[in-house]
């Protein structure tokens, strides 16, 4: 069975990307969560390229998966608005710089927009369903309201399981979500994110069969 290292913002990222992931591939993995390594400030120059901030987090991330054999990697950050999304782009340099360098290994790379949370608010369903509440009740817009950590948040508050934490709730609102129902992925980064899953790591589930 494939093994994946996966990388996220905090510890929400950590138990939703590897059900969200499992339900792009529909396929089972094991894996080892990690949240985004901190470096101090600076560059990384290599032949071709210079490396910022989530540039280098990833090229040290995709380092540390190949020194420990892992089968692939998933890295997913948060959006960064004010500076014209340079994470992802930082990412998907490093991504290519390390494959300048070393043999490839598969790395599906993400943005959530503005967070994981409007990836699981999209698809009202699963909310619901995870969440206990009756068919009628409203989720808000994943893209329209103000911030989809607070609705969804506030969801879980009005629940039958506003006791337990979120942490063990949040996961089964990935297991239960359904990439259809999800309209407004583009607009949230989760159809990006699912393109690079499958091109990324669907190749390597078909040679584990």
């Amino acid at each position: 069975m494939p093994h994946l290292r996966i990388v996220g913002d905090g510890e929400r990222d950590a138990v939703t990307l590897p059900p969200l992931v499992k339900r792009i591939l529909k396929a089972e993995f094991t894996h080892e969560s990690k949240p985004w390594p901190r470096l101090h400030r600076g560059e990384k120059k290599i032949p071709g390229y210079t490396l910022r901030g989530y540039g280098r987090k990833l090229l040290y991330i995709l380092k540390s998966a190949r020194n420990a054999d892992a089968d692939g990697l998933v890295a997913c950050a948060d959006a960064d608005r004010e500076r014209g999304r340079e994470r992802l782009k930082q990412m998907k340099l490093a991504r290519e710089a390390d494959r300048a360098q070393h043999p490839p290994i598969p790395a599906a790379l993400g943005e959530a927009r503005p967070h994981n949370e409007a990836w699981l608010l999209d698809d009202p369903a699963a909310v619901r369903e995870a969440l206990g509440l009756p068919k009628g009740h409203e989720v808000p817009n994943a893209v329209k309201c103000r911030s989809p950590k607070s609705a969804l948040e506030q969801l879980h508050a009005e629940s039958e399981r506003s006791d337990q934490a979120p942490l063990e709730v949040w996961p089964t609102m990935a297991q239960r979500l359904d990439v259809r129902r999800c309209t407004h992925k583009q607009d949230t980064g989760f159809e990006a994110f699912i393109e690079e899953v499958q091109a990324e790591l669907g190749p390597l589930f078909a040679r584990a069969g």
